[in-house]
């Protein structure tokens, strides 16, 4: 090739790596500005991501939220950045995807070590396009509902919750009782102070429904204890009052203990009136230390009235070294003359408490009457159904009724009852009754005879005495009652309905109820009896406009019992109905309630998984974009290096020319 033909290949040659030049560095420029807009950007949180609707302190689990709405595909978190109040700051490395507004898309949250209080936060995310950044516009803490924790101070040495009568030196360790099912540990701290002030000492940390570790060898003065439930993902940690108790110094010497007793009818458990008992009777002493005395009581009985002193004879046993506040062994059945009883308090510590002896406590056992007490009987007639006695005797076709009795007071023995199909107890028919009950306690009622006809019926009550020397038999008087005819169709019922929600246990205001609530529906059927079961719909109209079954809600419960909670709901419209089911369609007919709708609206609730509003107002600025190289930045990369190599050989040829 000519010099000539180099030269102008040359000069070709430097055109084209210039243009390539030009041309590379035109498309970083490009490329530099849509890598920009895609790579990632520092989101911050705005205002509303601490605030008291939330109320985010003392959980341990969290959720970072977006707006709802925005480009399709969302954006996806890098990494999340918190700054607890305890824990510091938490960086959370990504990427974090997001159903819909809700980071993460697991549910599981974020976890903190412990309870904490979130302060702020910022998010690494990837946007989908130069105009659809997306700011954390909230954040919901979840997973940990609030918690509460209370204490009781118990005595080591009796295991009984703290008196306040505890002596010098005395022993304590603290109890704890945690909401609902929270599972766990708690941490216990000890005060030589009745106020919890200063650090305290470590009382032990154990599991939830565990004791502290017990303080022993307490001198007198003022302690307290407080505990701390140190929370887990379902319920958050929670500190309990401060729990004081005191000790008391020992006593120089012993207190004088004194001890009261009464004498007891064994057939009635009630005190003698008048000291007196009926011959043929029986009876035990009772007795009462005073308080705080701890020991055993032993019961001795004499057959005059003077526990022996007058005969200079040793009392019968009535029982020995028995715990405090039991009674003697019955002594009977006794003949008319006079008796007593004395009991004797040992102490388990005469240097607190000294022994005791009771007054001799004396009384009498008259002749029985000429003859057994007349006994008399009265019974009454229940509808059984409302429990209530008949009006005017009479009971409508279709209902069933039981017989009621009372004996003469002090009676002692059995009641039994006959039944018969007409007004006189079978007299006018000479027909013996049937059974409705056989040798049963006294107070209790009859068998319940129905469903009855239109007709006259009757009971008689027979009373039978388990001493006739006391009391003699009896029979009750016939009680007749008469049933009328059935009205000539059933009574139409009507079932009302109010949703409640089942946070607060009551009806629902305006029929709204906030977004992670739950409600329950409550009827009401005045009159009848039977069941009620209840249908919920995921829409306001109980399925009309679409057409589709609802769901149990509860089937054929008592009437009064409201349904099944429903929950938690996402913002929409819900729908109740309750359907009354009659257990008697001859008296009432079954009937369905209106259809209840009830509405769930958007709102802030701490522990929900709801976003908030789209219409949110973004806070914080863009920063500036970062982020790795994209293989169009390659590209062009690559195409500078040739147009500069291309330039540097063009260089080198024009000079190889001229030389």
């Amino acid at each position: 090739m000519s010099r000539m033909e180099v030269g102008r290949f040359v000069r070709r040659f430097d055109a084209i790596a210039a243009a390539v030049a030009i041309v590379a560095a035109a498309f970083v420029l490009a490329v530099g500005a849509i890598a920009a807009s895609a790579s990632t950007s520092t989101l911050r949180g705005n205002a509303s991501t601490v605030n008291a609707a939330s109320d985010c302190s003392g959980a341990t689990a969290w959720h970072f939220v977006l707006p709802a709405g925005g480009d399709s595909p969302r954006p996806t978190f890098v990494s999340i950045t918190a700054v607890f109040k305890s824990a510091g700051t938490v960086t959370y490395s990504g990427p974090f995807t997001h159903n819909d507004t809700q980071t993460p898309d697991d549910g599981t949250g974020f976890v903190t070590p412990i309870a904490d209080t979130l302060l702020s936060a910022t998010a690494v995310a990837s946007g989908s396009d130069a105009d659809d950044f997306f700011v954390l516009s909230s954040i919901i803490c979840s997973g940990a509902s609030p918690s509460a924790i209370s204490t009781t101070v118990f005595d080591a040495a009796t295991n009984a919750a703290w008196a306040g009568i505890e002596v010098a030196p005395a022993s304590a360790y603290d109890t704890s009782t945690v909401t609902g099912s929270a599972t766990g540990t708690v941490s216990y701290i000890f005060f030589t102070n009745g106020t919890c002030n200063g650090d305290g000492t470590d009382a032990g940390t154990v599991a939830v429904g565990t004791h502290s570790i017990t303080e022993s060898a307490l001198a007198a003065g003022s302690y307290s204890f407080q505990a701390r439930y140190n929370g887990n993902a379902t319920y958050a940690g929670s500190t309990s009052p401060c729990e004081p108790f005191s000790v008391t110094a020992p006593p120089t010497g012993p207190a004088e203990t004194s001890i009261t007793t009464v004498v007891f009818n064994a057939a009635t458990n009630a005190a003698l009136i008048g000291g007196n008992l009926v011959a043929g009777g029986s009876v035990y002493d009772t007795s009462a230390v005073t308080g705080g005395a701890t020991g055993t009581v032993s019961y001795k009985f004499w057959t005059n009235g003077d526990c022996g002193v007058s005969e200079n004879v040793a009392g019968t046993d009535a029982g020995t070294a028995l715990a405090l506040g039991s009674h003697s062994s019955p002594e009977g059945p006794l003949t008319a003359r006079s008796y007593s009883f004395e009991a004797v308090y040992s102490s388990d510590n005469t240097a607190l408490f000294t022994n005791a002896t009771g007054s001799c406590e004396l009384f009498s056992v008259t002749a029985r009457p000429a003859g057994p007490a007349e006994t008399s009987i009265t019974t009454v007639v229940f509808n059984a159904a409302t429990n209530a006695a008949l009006i005017g005797g009479n009971l409508v076709a279709g209902g069933s009724v039981y017989d009621t009795s009372t004996v003469l007071a002090g009676a002692t023995g059995t009641i039994s009852y006959k039944f018969w199909a007409n007004a006189d107890c079978g007299v006018s028919e000479d027909i013996a009754g049937t059974d409705a009950g056989t040798a049963l306690a006294l107070g209790s009622h009859s068998s319940a005879e129905g469903p009855l006809t239109a007709g006259s019926y009757s009971f008689e009550a027979v009373y039978t005495s388990d001493n006739t020397s006391l009391f003699t038999n009896a029979t009750g008087s016939c009680e007749h009652f008469t049933v009328a005819i059935l009205p000539p169709g059933p009574e139409s019922t009507t079932t009302r309905t109010a949703v409640f929600d089942a946070a607060t246990n009551a009806a629902l205001i305006d029929g709204n109820l906030t977004t992670g609530g739950s409600a329950y529906d409550t009827s009401t059927v005045t009159g009848a009896t039977g069941t009620v079961s209840y249908l919920f719909w995921t829409n306001g109209d109980c399925g009309v406009s679409e057409d589709v079954a609802g769901t149990h809600a509860g089937t054929a419960l008592a009437l009064g019992a409201h349904s099944s909670a429903e929950g938690p709901l996402a913002a929409g419209s819900y729908s109740f109905e309750a359907v009354y089911s009659s257990d008697n369609t001859a008296l009432f007919t079954g009937s369905t309630s209106a259809c209840e709708p009830f509405t769930v609206v958007s709102g802030g609730v701490g522990g929900s998984t709801v976003g908030p509003s789209p219409t949110a107002t973004p806070t914080g600025g863009v920063l500036a974009a970062t982020g790795s190289n994209s293989p169009a930045q390659g590209l062009a990369l690559f195409l500078i290096a040739f147009g500069l190599l291309a330039m540097v050989g063009g260089a080198l040829a024009w000079k190889r020319r001229r030389s």
